[in-house]
């Protein structure tokens, strides 16, 4: 069972922790990371191993201190200790706020004035100033993947079909959707989005792209509006013909 330890019966200058001295072992240079969770991981093995070793006042084994100083520690408690920051944020006409100096797309956002973000160290939750939880993910530098709210998007390029070629979300469509609204005519851009997101209901973005000929093309035997004569045109004739 995880304990903390109780500084009544230990000190710090009695903890074998020196933040100075796991620094100059375990960081002389920059460590190469995947995530943060890795990197916890990586320096939990370290720390372990290096309990291998005498103490260098007491010439004892670390692990041996160890053991003893165990059984003068405490409990955790059952559940964390909150620790978070509230912060104000505007909201753009795209529903979109700041965070860590990156553009979050916020489902509703645009619906208030602004919004309060709550920050953990890893995640964040967006809140609207009636209380309602509109978002909850991982803080940019987690460099966790983070879902692109399609529905909500395509609802917003509905309202402003003209937008879709210029949006930062626009680079993300997989080809065949993509060639799919960039139709000229805004008529039938729109129809094509509202379309769309019928078929998000019930399909996410990759299975859309990956089977577009069967969703799409049950509705409309042409979805990209070519005129397939021209290129009958451009064939050679068989003989007879």
């Amino acid at each position: 069972m995880i304990k903390w330890l109780t500084f009544e019966v230990i000190t710090l200058a009695q903890i074998n922790i020196d933040k100075n001295n796991i620094r100059y072992n375990f960081f002389t240079t920059s460590p190469v990371m995947n995530s943060f969770e890795d990197l916890t991981e990586t320096l939990r093995k370290q720390l372990q191993n290096d309990r291998q070793r005498l103490h260098y006042e007491k010439e004892v084994m670390i692990e041996d201190l160890w053991n003893i100083e165990k059984d003068f520690l405490l409990e955790l408690p059952t559940e964390d200790y909150p620790i978070f920051k509230e912060v104000e944020a505007k909201v753009n006409k795209f529903n979109e706020a700041k965070i860590d100096s990156t553009l979050i797309h916020i489902p509703k956002a645009s619906n208030y004035p602004f919004i309060y973000f709550v920050l953990y160290w890893d995640k964040f939750k967006a809140v609207s100033p009636d209380g309602e939880i509109l978002l909850e993910d991982f803080r940019s530098y987690m460099n966790k993947k983070r879902a692109i709210p399609w529905v909500s998007i395509f609802k917003d390029w509905i309202r402003k079909p003209r937008v879709v070629p210029y949006s930062r979300y626009q680079k993300y469509l997989p080809g065949r959707v993509n060639d799919y609204l960039m139709v000229d005519d805004l008529v039938v851009r729109k129809e094509r989005l509202l379309e769309l997101v019928n078929l998000l209901v019930t399909h996410d973005m990759k299975r859309i792209n990956e089977e577009f000929y069967d969703l799409i093309s049950g509705k409309n035997e042409n979805p990209f509006g070519l005129d397939w004569s021209e290129y009958d045109s451009l064939a050679p004739l068989e003989r007879g013909e």
